[in-house]
């Protein structure tokens, strides 16, 4: 066999090994398969020594098994799951500011928009020729909406329409 086959095969094995070892270290063996059955110990048959030996210190109490005794069986309360009814969509108001091919456009217009202190987003129609809208907003009242499109207009030197716009609802 070629030199380089048999490195790569005792590499991949030795791989597979400290692989394996990790494994068992990580997972901290095998699973605890619960408490064993209790047995007494066995009746001493030998003389008892005139000298009696210390006593032994107690066990710990891990070592000892303790006797469990079945009982009925108590299920969990179930949780109470309250279940309110969907949401509406909510209706704010926007200004549409333009239509962009690209997305780099549309951003530069966003940038533009967040400078002056308006707030904006960018949606995307894929069935429009320029695809990426670039709009200002939602804004909660039509006054607010207002006061932002007089400050566009001055911007952009173009009049603009206010629009209601659904705000999505995550379901």
């Amino acid at each position: 066999m070629n030199k380089k086959l048999v490195g790569g095969l005792l590499v991949g094995v030795l791989l597979i090994i400290i692989l394996v070892v990790l494994y068992v270290f990580y997972m901290g063996g095998p699973p605890p398969t619960g408490p064993g059955p209790v047995t007494a110990p066995a009746p001493t048959t030998a003389p008892t020594p005139a000298v009696e030996p210390p006593p032994a210190p107690p066990a710990p109490e891990a070592a000892v098994p303790k006797e469990v005794t079945p009982g009925p069986e108590v299920s969990p309360p179930a949780p109470k799951v309250t279940v309110f009814p969907p949401e509406k969509e909510k209706e704010h108001y926007g200004i549409l500011v333009g239509r962009y091919r690209t997305y780099r456009s549309a951003e530069k217009m966003l940038e533009r928009l967040k400078k002056k202190g308006i707030p904006g987003f960018i949606r995307r129609d894929a069935r429009q020729r320029r695809p990426y809208e670039v709009w200002a907003g939602p804004f909660l009242d039509p006054g607010e909406a207002e006061a932002a499109e007089k400050s566009l207009r001055a911007m952009l030197k173009r009049g603009l329409k206010i629009e209601k716009i659904p705000i999505p609802v995550p379901k």
